[in-house]
């Protein structure tokens, strides 16, 4: 009978913890333009792009179109200067988009701009600064706003920019694209993946001879405070990954959060069981104890802590 309550428990609790495991992430289908979305693609090949459409197609497609689009547009209120300055830039835009150089977003897990990539490709309102402005301006936006879309880019240097060269901030968000990661969303970090799998796979083995000694009525009072601790080390590998997604450079993948979640749910199951175990073994052996506490601590903060003693 005790065998079946703990199974049904265990079930229960990994069924509860993976109900917080989200779902994918829509990465593909997001607008490659947050001011105009799609409407290149649609525009020169007549559908929605789908997401398996090709990436390299929709870039293309969306600044050629932005440059159609801001050559028809209105400028008689500019100078002679500003307007002279402004088709210069429409011209190496069109240079930039034919010639199909575009930078990779490799740091974000959602569609995002990027200035300049790891590699040295530059985005399309990047390369406009770079060839008026020199690369060391556009290396200096990038160090502050690689990731950035241009309405939140904080800087006077792009509103300065903008109105010499016969431009308003909304033509130049509507010109930067946005670009998918690389990795998918079920990427997980090999290094992260490594060290889940192994401390895991310990807490299985762990749940596995704990489930079995409480079955038995086998008395263990070792193995479960092991299970305690390598427990709460999952829980804190977990927790400590969701809360680095900060959503700049550190952001998680589907993937990466749903291990994370799965780390929690598990470590969970774990320390509970242990606890339950150690509990149990306590009506056996009564050599270990243990017991929680409410240390002091300052600025009304509440804590609580554990203590286990064992007389050998």
């Amino acid at each position: 009978m005790r065998r079946i309550q703990i199974v049904l428990f265990s079930a229960l609790f990994l069924a509860l913890a993976s109900s917080f495991i989200p779902s994918g992430m829509p990465l593909r289908n997001e607008p490659v333009n947050p001011v105009i979305g799609d409407a290149g693609y649609i525009h020169y090949y007549g559908e929605k792009p789908s997401g398996s459409a090709d990436e390299f197609q929709r870039v293309q497609s969306h600044l050629r179109y932005a440059e159609e689009l801001l050559r028809n547009k209105d400028i008689s209120h500019l100078s002679p200067s500003q307007k002279e300055k402004r088709l210069n830039m429409l011209d190496l835009l069109n240079e930039y988009w034919n010639r199909g150089a575009f930078p990779v977003n490799y740091d974000r897990a959602e569609r995002r701009p990027c200035f300049i990539d790891k590699d040295n490709v530059i985005c399309a309102v990047g390369y406009l600064i770079q060839q008026t402005k020199g690369q060391a301006v556009a290396e200096e936006i990038n160090r502050d706003f690689k990731y950035s879309r241009i309405m939140e880019m904080n800087t006077p240097v792009i509103g300065k920019w903008a109105n010499e060269f016969g431009f308003t901030m909304e033509e130049l968000a509507t010109i930067q694209p946005q670009y998918i990661s690389p990795n998918p969303p079920s990427y997980i970090h090999p290094a992260y993946g490594a060290w889940s799998g192994i401390l895991g796979g310990f807490n299985i083995g762990v749940n596995t001879i704990n489930l079995t000694n409480i079955s038995r009525s086998r008395g263990n009072s070792v193995l479960p405070i092991v299970g305690i601790f390598s427990g709460l080390g999952s829980v804190t590998m977990g927790s400590v990954k969701l809360a680095s997604d900060d959503g700049g450079f550190n952001q998680n993948t589907a993937g990466e959060n749903s291990l994370a979640f799965a780390n929690i749910g598990l470590g969970t199951l774990t320390t509970t069981l242990s606890i339950y175990a150690l509990c149990t073994n306590r009506k056996k052996d009564r050599r270990t104890s243990f017991h929680l506490y409410q240390p002091p601590s300052g600025n009304n903060v509440l804590a609580m802590g554990m203590g286990i003693r064992h007389r050998f």
